[in-house]
């Protein structure tokens, strides 16, 4: 077991390094693309690792595991320092409409109306009405699921937050209230419901919202994922039996039982990926994906965005295939994804190329928080399920939470964007005695040139 701990150690290094290096040693946790991949990280390996050492168990599998987490994030680490040798110095800006303080509360109202009928819809349609949704435990009622596309409609309540929780968007307080209050109404509907992807998806757009400058101390962040994800993993069981069901009692299941799995961090969804460790040792003989080699990154996640009803025999994704096929016996579970798994299976022993470039891409974006917040944040969520699910389903809901935000947009933002060219603001360059000072100014697309010459003794310090 010290090797365990000395592999645990290490794992907790490379999070550290990976903090310094993404924040450059910025002390204090804002909310944004790069943290929450660290936050994720966090929950998928570090909160299962030390559960199985605690409780000693898959203790055969955890330092493949471990190693290959570490890796995974080395990696990640590494395509994000290439990226910083290639800054671009051009930012995207968007700018705002100028718009009245009760139009900004008559679309908030309009958006947030058809949210909600969006969302009862999906009750009443895919959940088999008010009363099965509250009663019926989620797994069952889910798989009687009969029109994804009101499914999909469902992707449009964290957009709504996004945009009209932010300032930049809605300067009105009052509608940005009028917002708060719709979106605790849609976490507060699926955590009854027992949609757990949905009421945290939605809960995290609203915390990105209202934190969106605020700076945090790391400590408080952490105390609160660990707090979350104890209270995740509570949900986890009530939702088996119907969360109203429970509350009420009707269900005789006792609190140290509830407890007791909602600390068992490996064995919940937090544990996907560690599983894919044993999955892939068990498969039966013969299994294997159809494709490599990006299929999955590059060419799937296209096809699959194409309805049903219009390629009724579309190849499904990766984490169903694997479900319905590598067990030989398809049990009607699902039994989510691993990024490592995924990449190993398109590249081999090239998969770290894949994580590079995921670093890369993470600091690329970096650019675009300060104009583009609700794009940006879009990715952030997603973010939460990397860990758990195939890329082509989190690229699908990438996908359609990006429509509703492009809709929502077109009523308060400009259409166009201004490609806005900067440069370093001050340039000092030392010439003998004499010290110059060039300082650029973009106006009107000109760049405008000063130069003030000062001269210094050259006894004095510099």
């Amino acid at each position: 077991m010290i090797g365990h701990y000395i592999l645990f150690a290490l794992l907790i290094i490379v999070i550290v390094i990976a903090d310094k290096v993404f924040n450059e040693g910025n002390k204090y946790f804002y909310f944004n693309l790069k943290n929450l991949f660290i936050v994720s990280f966090v929950m998928y390996t570090v909160l299962p690792v030390f559960d199985c050492i605690i409780n000693e168990k898959y203790v055969e599998y955890i330092p493949y595991f471990m190693i290959d987490s570490i890796l995974l994030m080395l990696f990640v680490i590494f395509g994000f320092l290439i990226s910083k040798k290639f800054e671009s110095n051009k930012q995207i800006k968007y700018n705002r409409k100028k718009i009245s303080a009760k139009k900004q509360r008559l679309l908030t109202v309009f958006f947030g109306g058809l949210c909600t009928f969006f969302l009862m819809l999906n009750i009443y349609v895919n959940r088999g009405g008010l009363s099965n949704f509250l009663h019926t435990s989620y797994t069952q009622s889910y798989s009687q699921t009969v029109n994804n596309n009101i499914g999909f409609l469902m992707f449009a309540l964290q957009p709504y937050t996004l945009i009209f929780m932010n300032k930049k968007a809605i300067p009105d307080v009052k509608s940005r209230r009028i917002t708060f209050a719709f979106t605790m109404f849609f976490i507060a509907m699926n955590f009854l419901g027992g949609n757990r992807n949905y009421a945290v998806m939605s809960f995290f757009a609203l915390i990105i919202s209202v934190f969106e400058k605020i700076r945090i101390r790391k400590i408080v962040v952490y105390l609160g994922v660990i707090i979350g994800t104890f209270l995740m993993g509570i949900l986890a069981v009530f939702r088996e039996f119907g969360v109203v069901n429970a509350l009420n009692g009707n269900i005789p299941i006792g609190w140290d039982k509830i407890l007791k799995y909602a600390i068992s961090f490996s064995d919940g969804e937090l544990g996907t990926m560690l599983k894919f460790t044993i999955y892939k040792t068990k498969v039966v003989e013969g299994f294997a994906f159809p494709y490599s080699y990006g299929y999955s990154y590059f060419i799937l996640p296209i096809i699959n965005l194409i309805p049903y009803s219009i390629y009724p025999n579309k190849p499904i994704a990766y984490a169903d295939y694997f479900s319905k096929n590598a067990f030989g016996v398809f049990t009607g579970e699902g039994f989510g994804f691993s990024p490592i798994y995924e990449a190993q299976i398109n590249f081999g022993i090239l998969w770290p190329a894949f994580f590079i470039l995921v670093g890369f891409l993470i600091s690329r974006s970096i650019k675009y928080e300060k104009y583009a917040i609700s794009s940006y944040s879009l990715i952030g969520i997603i973010i939460l399920n990397f860990y758990r699910i195939d890329f082509t389903t989190c690229f699908k809901f990438f996908a359609m939470m990006f429509v509703f935000r492009f809709i929502f947009a077109i009523f308060l933002f400009r259409r166009k964007c201004i490609k806005v060219k900067t440069v370093k603001t001050k340039k000092m360059l030392l010439h003998k005695n004499y010290l110059s000072y060039y300082q650029y100014n973009y106006h009107k697309s000109c760049y405008y040139f000063k130069e003030k010459q000062l001269l210094f003794n050259e006894k004095k310090e510099i």
